[in-house]
Formats: structure tokens, sequence, C-alpha cells
């Protein structure tokens, strides 16, 4: 077995954990159509605890092989190149195509402006909540400001991940003291961005693999941190509970994920699970009208089960066709654009690799 084949397969969890954390949201949304029944759970939000720890694992690992030798400078450059590729094109069309009425009116709010520059502001339509047009697109403001602390991370070399979890505590803490009426400050210094350290933090233990667990002790640990999910936190931080939740499910379901046999399945939801989230506010509507068609509205507990299963299946399929009809092939062109473009940055950090140390 090739290295990179057993790197690959090492991350297995992740990918799984991935298409699991998309269909959490579509269910979490999906319940809107019975409206407000306060005996359900909010389980399915804690998707979005477990993409913040996934996120902040996979950028050191995207980055494990960077050299504070070379120009870190570029480094950087090249990280928010890659990261701005993968997320900002599929975004800003979920946009365009959220604002298309308003765009083809010429009455568009202007401060969706803010939504495609990734600053956070109060929703018009939400009054109190700090949600773009299109509301799933707040994770994305976390997301992106990460990758800016990641990226400027990158300068203080083997001591990048020192200074981002440090940073990024910091700015939970002041925060948590200084509480202003202002949407960038409660989002970039929101108490929901240390779960990227947690998962940092999950990162390094996996990789020291100073305890490898028994696959039936990851396995019931997964199942214990999915049941802890769903019980309500009380007066208990989102950070604290949700986030280190999700971080103990990450960590066991990477050992669970080596220990399986390929799941063809749950790879494909992992790669379009960006897709799925994106997307699944699109699809929800069209099934609400079909429900009602179906006479579906009185939520016995058979309508839900049935209304929630065929959510979680449509959006799945619409998700994986974007995946691949849409964001596959705009990745792909954007990436061999980067590499087109950053060519003489790759030169220049190969041309220093080469030359001899003084």
């Amino acid at each position: 077995m090739s290295t990179a084949r057993g790197q690959s397969e090492s991350l297995n969890g992740i990918q799984y954990l991935r298409g699991v954390a998309a269909l959490m949201v579509v269910v979490h949304h999906a319940r809107h159509y019975y409206g407000t029944v306060p005996t359900w759970s909010n389980f399915g939000s804690a998707g979005v605890d477990i993409f913040f720890i996934i996120s902040g694992f996979i950028m050191v690992h995207a980055t494990r092989n960077f050299d504070p030798a070379l120009n870190r400078r570029l480094q950087a450059l090249d990280f928010f190149a890659r990261r701005a590729i993968r997320i900002i094109p599929l975004y800003w069309l979920a946009l365009l195509i959220q604002n298309r009425h308003t765009l083809r009116r010429g009455t568009t709010d202007p401060s969706v402006a803010y939504d495609f520059a990734f600053i956070p502001r109060f929703s018009e339509s939400y009054p109190g909540e700090i949600y773009p047009s299109l509301i799933v697109g707040w994770t994305l403001n976390f997301e992106i400001f990460f990758y800016i602390l990641f990226g400027a991370s990158i300068i203080f070399g083997s001591r990048k991940y020192l200074v981002l979890v440090c940073t990024i505590l910091l700015l939970v803490t002041v925060g948590q003291i200084w509480k202003l009426d202002s949407a960038p400050w409660r989002i970039w210094t929101g108490s929901m961005l240390g779960e990227f350290a947690l998962g940092v933090g999950v990162y390094i233990v996996f990789a020291q693999k100073k305890w490898v667990p028994h696959t039936n002790i990851s396995a019931a640990l997964l199942v214990v941190g999915f049941i802890l999910l769903a019980l309500p936190n009380g007066p208990v931080p989102r950070l604290i509970a949700d986030g280190t939740i999700s971080a103990l499910i990450v960590w066991s379901g990477l050992h669970v994920g080596r220990a399986l046999k390929p799941q063809k399945i749950l790879t494909i939801l992992g790669d379009a699970s960006y897709s799925i989230y994106l997307t699944h506010v699109f699809v929800l509507p069209y099934c609400y009208k079909i429900f009602n068609r179906l006479n579906l509205s009185e939520p016995t507990p058979t309508n839900i089960v049935f209304v929630l299963a065929a959510c979680v299946i449509a959006c799945s399929i619409v998700g994986v066709i974007i995946y691949y009809v849409v964001e596959k092939p705009l990745l792909k062109k954007m990436t061999a654009l980067w590499r087109h473009i950053g060519q003489p940055s790759q030169s220049a950090l190969a041309r220093k690799a080469s030359q001899p140390s003084a």
C-alpha cells in the first residue's frame, strides 16, 4: 500500500462525517415544514459544529507539508487562493440565484454586497439574526474569517498553529467580555470560532498516534457523541457543549473510518456535502409543495418520518448532481487557472528550495 493511499484511507472518517453533517443540517431545516415543535431536538443544527471541527482539522492536514524555510508569504498566498477557489465560486453562484429576482428588477438591497464580501450583517427578514441573503451563508462568514487567520499564521513558520490557536482563543475571550452590537464583531469574536481551534487540536492528537483506541471503543464513543448532540445544551455555551462533543465525534469517527471498508455512498455524499449544504434551501420549498398536495401537513409520526426522509433523499440527489455538473468542473478549471497564474510563485519556491543553505 502506497503512502498516499494510506493517508487517504486514514481520513475516510472525515469524508463520511462531511456527508453526515450536511444531511443533519438538511433535517434541521426540513423540520420547518411543521413549524415550531418544542419537543423536537435541535440535533441537526450541530452538523455545523461538526463542519467547523472538520475544517480546522483539514486546514492543518492540507498545510502539513508547508516548509517554514521557504517563502512563507508565497505559501500563505497559495493557501488563500486554494481556499477561495474551493469556497467562493459556488457560493457566489448560489447568492446570484437567491437574489435573481431583485437583481433582474434592479431593486437589490445594497447590503447584499456585504454577502459577496463575506462581511456579517444583520438580517432584515430575521430581526436580530446575523444572516446573509442566503441564510446558510452565515457559516461561511465564520469559515472565511478562519481562513484569513490561518493564512496569516503561516507567516510565523513552525509556530503557526500556536499563534493561530492563541489568536482564536483571544478573540473568543474578548468577544465574551465586550459584547458589542456589531454583526462583524459578534461573528469574528463568536464562541463558535473556537471550534476551528478544537479541529486543529483534533488533528494534532490524531497525527501523534499516541493512543489509537480499539475500533469498538471508537464506535461506542461515536454513538455516545451523537446521542449527546441530541440533548439540549441548556445554559452551557455552544462551544463547550456542541463543540467539544463534535470534536469527540470527529476524532472517534477518524478511527472508525480507518476500520471500515470504503463506503461508496458516504464517499459521494462527502464529496457533495458543500453542494448539498448550499442547495438544499432551494430544494426544500419544492418538497413542501409536494407534501401539501399529498396532505402530509399533519405532524403525525408517520408523516414526520416520511417528510424528513424524502427531504434528505431529494436534497442529496440535487446536491450530488450539482457537485458533478457544476462544483467539480468549476473547481477543476479554477484550480488549473491558479496553477497557471501562480506558476511564478511556485517556481520561486522551487528555486528557494534548491538553493544550498548558508
